[in-house]
């Protein structure tokens, strides 16, 4: 019985992550079909209606959607590991990070036009992955592999890894103090590079100590006593999220906004069986930049952002109603490329999604 009940929650859990990731997908598209790439001024004419919209359109550009990735591939990363498991977590890493992240980036290479970059700059531009720029995080990811063996003695035990967990989030608040000191870098991009994955050190750390020490019990009995008390907490770090991140306070709960959505969120919740487009999210996700890109370009030479209209002022509802629009076709067309590439060639899909292939189609491989 208890067997059979672990399964379940398991199950859940699975439709949880599969649920979160697409959702803080969707959010990550609107976040970069910015109205702004096409006007140069979006502006407001005060009125109620476009209060509102600037409103809603301020969660699409105050997204925090890569800390709940951080967060939770530490958790998995973390979870249930033991020395003997290290190996085969790390193997695994570089099937689904390590593998699509290079092709993707050699994919954005080819269509940057390698020819017109010298060998150093294209390098450089590589290995801070600016050729596939949306997939940034992977890249961190990997690197935060390195604090493995670290993170697993010390977080592991309880009072000490929370002591570190809390300083890693005031030093990431305080900007990471005497980093630029340091004589390792070579520019200012490579230093805004490393201080963009350091910033999330800190919501990384604390999913690979919840990983360590949130064990199946101890979920259950918070969940069963302190559930009630865990959603007010989490509500409030979401409202205080939206505040502007002037202290300690705003610029932590931001950080958490997504674990604590995580939490509001039942698993009751998540009964449903996910649809097999809700299982592409990591290609999606790669994918979607370059669509935009594209669209953006074909939607400038058709001539209808000539450029005497450059600089031309819309409302806000206008530039949210793009913004939607904008982000549900390069969707549609991330889905419709998804599609044609599971049918005429699944071991190239397999490779660009890092193994994450929807059920329905796991028997084309």
């Amino acid at each position: 019985m208890q067997r059979g009940l672990g399964s379940y929650l398991d199950k859940q859990f699975s439709r949880k992550i599969v649920f979160f990731n697409f959702f803080y997908s969707l959010v990550m598209i609107c976040y970069h079909a910015n109205a702004e790439v096409h006007f140069a001024n979006v502006t407001s004419s005060g009125s109620l209606a476009d209060c509102v919209m600037s409103s809603v359109n301020q969660v699409f550009t105050g997204q925090s959607g890569t800390y709940f990735f951080m967060m939770l591939s530490a958790f998995l990363l973390y979870r249930d590991i033991a020395p003997g498991k290290m190996a085969d977590k790390v193997k695994r890493r570089i099937k689904t990070l390590l593998v699509p992240w290079v092709l993707w980036n050699i994919i954005g290479l080819a269509a940057n036009h390698p020819f017109r970059r010298g060998v150093k700059e294209i390098v450089g531009s590589y290995v801070m992955s600016r050729f596939c720029e949306q997939l940034w995080f992977v890249e961190a990811l990997l690197l935060f592999l390195f604090l493995l063996p670290v993170f697993v003695r010390v977080l592991r035990i309880r009072i000490v890894g929370e002591l570190v967990v809390a300083f890693l989030f005031v030093v990431g608040y305080l900007g990471f103090p005497g980093l630029r000191m340091l004589p390792v870098f070579p520019s200012e991009k490579a230093f805004n590079e490393i201080v963009r994955m350091l910033v999330h050190l800190p919501v990384y750390s604390l999913g690979a100590y919840l990983g360590l020490n949130w064990t199946e019990a101890v979920v259950q009995e918070t969940y069963r006593s302190k559930y009630r008390w865990s959603v007010v907490v989490a509500v409030l770090v979401v409202v205080v999220s939206y505040f502007p991140a002037g202290n300690f306070l705003c610029h932590t709960c931001f950080t958490l906004r997504s674990a604590a959505l995580w939490v509001i969120c039942s698993k009751s919740f998540f009964t449903f069986e996910p649809a097999w487009w809700m299982q592409l999210s990591f290609y999606v996700y790669a994918i979607h930049n370059f669509i935009l890109y594209l669209t953006g370009k074909c939607i400038r030479l058709s001539g209808i952002f000539a450029k005497q209209y450059a600089s031309q002022t819309v409302s806000v509802g206008f530039a949210l109603l793009w913004r939607i629009c904008m982000a549900a076709a390069a969707f549609g067309l991330a889905l419709c490329s998804a599609v044609v590439l599971i049918k005429i060639t699944p071991k190239f899909y397999e490779l660009l999604s890092g193994g994450r292939v929807p059920g329905r189609y796991q028997d084309r491989r």
